[in-house]
């Protein structure tokens, strides 16, 4: 994806990385893949599709 390096989301005891893509169409998440979903605080949502997740429990 053009434009887009080193994507990651740090989430709980999960990191996901390869960034594929990025919407705020929540149709998209009935398709493929694992999504990270962010919605802030005026209601706007950024859902970013990852192809590799692992567990990584946060450094203490």
């Amino acid at each position: 994806m053009a434009g887009v390096h080193d994507g990651f989301a740090a989430l709980g005891q999960h990191l996901a990385t390869g960034l594929r893509d990025v919407t705020s169409d929540l149709a998209a998440l009935d398709g493929e893949g694992w999504w990270a979903v962010v919605v802030d605080f005026e209601g706007k949502v950024t859902c970013a599709r990852f192809d590799r997740v692992r567990r990584a429990p946060l450094p203490a």
